[in-house]
């Protein structure tokens, strides 16, 4: 494993230092959510907590700092630390970010502050510290021009409980280890005076979770999957509302069925269903606890699920009783920790519902299931970066790169992905398309330009469109720096959605001409919502 902070031993249980493990240690466990998209451009979660042993005095002369390293196991945004330290007393000091790319080097941190918690440790016995809510406040996008400069951001943490499910985690991961703490009871979070503030900021960060996947069931209604449990939905009236299912896990994937229920999944294999928006949640998780649940639909009056485990992915079918039977899978599981990096993180299937059959995508190659025989099999080796299947009909594959969105030619089809017609791609790094009816693409420029400073942001990247499949292209509009994401997967001809870097939505119903804001639970610095202001929040 990488070990980001060279100077500070890892506690964890398979890390660098494992051999220098206290024979009379405790077990130590936490869960962080951060709830936005990734933490840099490049960087996409934390990968070690920094605890701090109060009382202590180090080489240096300062308090002695451990490492608790990140394991990813059915995980996409949350992250759990597990690690063993030398009986005494802790407190939370603060997240580290590391990861390597070819000659570069990255790395973030960012300090706790002290409401945070302190926590004891005792010979075996485990410490719960349930979930820490890491919340930036995402700084005005321009305020530095170059790419990939140093960056200072300014956040908050605050914590909730979840230690039954972060409990059932370490007991899977470790079953050795946490069998000899089941004598007795688990420690937590030491009492002290700061409850009330972070419940108003932990209640605040979970009003604010941060939407990512959306998903179209009909012109009069969308959802959005989101970090903590959360699920947004837009109603035929324009009216949004959130639903908070019974988990702090992020959801991934989310449908209404045929019947009126609805359905939603997430990491650690979760699946939750209702009989309607606003009824509760039952769960019925995927047998193995190590993927996350990134694809729910309907083929045939069937309900499937794809379970993905680090680019293994196991197809299910749902049984009458809400049990899940493997029907099959496809591609190869990669090391733990490779995919840190933001650009190549999406492990999300693409799969393409064409009657009775799923086309489903991965990186490299195709496959077909076919709903009425649950038989699935390799159709071919076509690459395809981003998959969309538009509610207009029309199916989408850009390029397979992941420089700057895919440098080659898109395709589109009309049949369900069966057949592809070539396209040229628009702007100056081939933007993802949205393709009209009439066959008119449109797409936004890339909002990263080469000047003669290096790689530096484009404040208002164009609106393109052709009508001659991308030969030749103009411009209709402009958006701001950071709105580039087409959400074809919900945009029809007549309302187009576009997605921001802050999680906030613009709607179109010109064609891309203009744009206005549809909806947004952005936390920005420079329009702080007013939930975090509260007279006892900590800011």
């Amino acid at each position: 494993m990488l070990h980001g902070c060279a100077s500070i031993p890892s506690a964890g249980i398979d890390g660098p230092d494992k051999d220098k493990l206290p024979a009379n240690g405790g077990l130590v466990a936490v869960q962080v959510v951060t709830n936005s998209a990734h933490l840099t451009d490049v960087l996409v979660n934390w990968t070690e907590v920094i605890v701090v042993k109060e009382g202590s005095v180090g080489k240096n002369g300062e308090p002695e700092l451990f490492s608790l390293p990140a394991l990813d196991d059915g995980l996409t945004s949350t992250r759990v630390f597990v690690g063993v330290l030398a009986p005494g007393r802790y407190r939370f000091g603060g997240l580290f970010s590391y990861a390597r790319s070819d000659d570069r080097t990255y790395m973030l941190s960012a300090g706790a502050p002290r409401t945070v918690g302190t926590f004891d440790v005792q010979t075996d016995r485990l410490t719960n510290l349930g979930t820490v809510l890491f919340q930036p406040f995402h700084p005005d996008p321009l305020a530095n021009t170059a790419v990939l400069a140093p960056t200072e951001t300014p956040y908050a943490m605050s914590r909730i409980d979840d230690s039954q499910s972060l409990a059932e985690f370490v007991a899977a991961k470790y079953p050795k280890q946490f069998e000899r703490t089941k004598a007795v009871e688990a420690l937590g979070w030491l009492a002290d005076k700061e409850t009330d503030a972070r419940s108003h900021l932990a209640k605040a960060i979970h009003g604010f979770a941060f939407m990512e996947k959306p998903r179209y069931v009909s012109k009069e209604e969308i959802l959005y999957t989101a970090r903590l449990g959360s699920l947004y939905r837009r109603s035929a009236s324009g009216q949004w509302t959130i639903g908070h299912l019974p988990t702090n896990l992020a959801l991934i994937s989310a449908t209404k069925l045929s019947d009126g229920s609805y359905v939603a999944g997430g990491e650690r294999g979760t699946v939750w269903h209702a009989d309607s928006f606003d009824a509760p949640w039952q769960p019925a998780a995927l047998p193995y606890a190590g993927q996350s649940t990134a694809w729910l639909g309907e083929a045939d009056g069937k309900l499937f699920a794809i379970g993905m485990d680090n680019g293994k992915a196991r197809l299910y079918q749902r049984s009458a009783d809400w049990t899940w039977a493997p029907v099959g899978e496809y591609g190869t599981k990669v090391k733990e920790g490779t995919r840190e990096l933001a650009y190549d993180y999406d492990l999300a299937p693409r799969v393409v519902i064409r009657g009775k059959e799923l086309l489903v995508y991965d990186d490299h190659s195709r496959y077909r299931f076919d709903a009425g025989t649950a038989k699935l099999s390799k159709i071919d080796d076509q690459g395809s970066f981003l998959v969309q299947q538009q509610p207009n009909g029309i199916v989408v594959s850009n390029a397979d790169s992941f420089w700057f969105g895919g440098v080659g030619a898109p395709q589109i089809s009309r049949d369900g992905g069966m057949t592809w017609e070539p396209y040229h791609r628009l702007g100056k790094w081939g933007g993802a398309l949205y393709v009209f009816a009439d066959g008119t693409p449109m797409a936004i420029d890339s909002d990263i330009g080469f000047g003669w400073k290096g790689w530096e942001k484009e404040a208002h990247p164009s609106v393109l469109i052709s009508s001659d499949k991308g030969k030749t292209q103009r411009a209709i509009g402009q958006v701001a720096f950071g709105c580039n994401r087409i959400e074809g997967q919900i945009s029809t001809d007549e309302l187009l959605y576009l997605y921001c870097f802050d999680g906030s939505l613009l709607k179109s119903t010109d064609r891309g001409r203009s744009w206005v804001p549809e909806y947004s639970r952005a936390v920005r610095a420079d329009r702080l919502p007013a939930e975090f202001l509260g007279p006892k929040a900590k800011k």
